[in-house]
């Protein structure tokens, strides 16, 4: 199991979702700039696009707010893992999958609806298929969230590598071979491997290592008991409630950030053609490398990092917990808890500590970006992609894009 210093060690959760994250973007990267030259316009659109709304609907709304309320629970008591917290993060997250059904079925009736496509129709299959990987990717979503509390990042490190490979993989061999399959189905069947791999890597390593009881990864017999008898689940009904109550909260805050997030996409998806929807969708993949690889690690890590640090500087506070269980290596150098003044000062200053060096990482960053992105668009996608894409309006939109990225870099500051 993970140490306690490590719960708390912003650097180590950084760096391993850095390495995530580059390979998670930069293998699809890769691949993505082979597949621009052998799809047409129209096809690229509807896998940048289309597929992307789809799958983003399904996902989103089906666990964004589940995964911010449960990773922000510490299931670690005076430095011990809790049984019961655990039970109560695992009784929570299982009601991510009766939402993700109905949202999947809502989102597949929908499409099909809105486009006219009939159940025999390659896109409407493609649809369909790709609902399926969303549910298998939902199925692994509650030992997804475990796992990060629990702080496994090496096997979020193995299971989504391996996934990533597999979905690239599966798309490649589909395309060179020319099966005569259409493209819809060839994106729709390399999402299924992807969701394949994540549902047997989460499921395996829980249940082949014995990692918690049966019971406790399905802990509905307590549910059945706690209602049928009130009395025996005590306060820890009480909590379930609280966390079903956080949960509502950040569930209806990603119903907005949805729109906030994908607005553009289902904009052009509507209203736009099919070049620019291949053109925007090119834009936001590079665009993505460097905002997925550089401020995501730091956007999740600041989540369990920050809910660990608040136990544990509680628990100082009443003395249950020596300083040196939550002082990460890096903080010793610069702050001192047992100097004098206000309680609350140091506080603050302990919770500041582990985002320093990284705020001047982001900024670097950003200058770098800043520096060579406008300039060298043109050449990017000249030598990336086909020139259809490069004398057109693409160029003048990733320079715009630069300009993004550096508003996003202060925002996360």
């Amino acid at each position: 199991m993970v140490r306690d210093a490590d719960r708390t060690n912003f650097s180590r959760t950084f760096k391993y979702l850095i390495v995530m994250q580059f390979l998670g973007r930069g293998i699809p990267f890769i691949v993505n700039t082979w597949m621009v030259r052998h799809v047409s316009v129209e096809d690229y659109a509807l896998y940048a696009i289309k597929f992307h709304v789809f799958i983003t609907v399904i996902l989103f709304l089906s666990r964004e707010g589940y995964r911010q309320a449960c990773m922000r629970m510490d299931i670690f008591s005076y430095g011990d893992l809790n049984g019961d917290n655990v039970v109560k993060l695992m009784k929570t997250t299982w009601w991510i999958i009766p939402r993700g059904i109905i949202i999947t079925l809502l989102a597949c009736t929908y499409t099909l609806w809105s486009e006219a496509l009939s159940f025999s129709h390659p896109i409407a299959k493609a649809y369909l298929v790709i609902g399926f990987s969303c549910m298998l990717e939902l199925l692994a979503e509650p030992l997804y969230i475990l796992s990060q509390n629990l702080h496994l990042l090496e096997l979020r490190l193995i299971v989504e590598t391996a996934a990533t490979i597999l979905r690239c993989l599966t798309t490649y061999i589909l395309i060179v071979k020319d099966t005569g399959m259409e493209k819809g189905l060839v994106f729709a069947f390399s999402q299924v491997a992807y969701g394949v791999c994540l549902f047997f890597g989460y499921w395996s390593y829980f249940l082949l290592f014995r990692v918690f009881k049966i019971s406790a990864l399905f802990p509905f017999r307590r549910v059945l008991r706690n209602n049928i008898c009130p009395c025996r689940g005590g306060d820890r009904m009480d909590d379930d409630k609280q966390l079903s109550s956080m949960c509502d909260t950040f569930n209806y805050q990603s119903f907005w950030k949805f729109f906030l997030q994908e607005g553009e996409k289902i904009i052009l998806m509507f209203f736009d053609t099919p070049y620019n929807q291949a053109v925007y969708g090119l834009i936001d993949k590079f665009g993505s490398l460097v905002v997925r690889v550089v401020f995501l690690p730091f956007e999740e890590s600041s989540y369990t990092t920050f809910a660990s640090l608040e136990e544990l500087i509680a628990n100082f506070a009443t003395g249950k917990l020596g300083c040196q269980l939550f002082i990460c290596e890096q903080l010793t150098l610069s702050v001192s808890l047992s100097r004098t003044g206000p309680r609350e000062n140091q506080d603050q200053e302990v919770r500041k500590l582990p985002f320093r060096s990284t705020e001047a990482y982001l900024v670097d960053w950003c200058l770098v970006v800043l520096a060579f992105g406008p300039s060298y668009s043109y050449s990017l996608f000249r030598l990336l992609n086909k020139q259809e894409y490069s004398d057109g309006e693409a160029p003048a939109a990733l320079r715009c894009y630069c300009l993004y990225v550096v508003a996003l870099a202060m925002n996360d500051d």
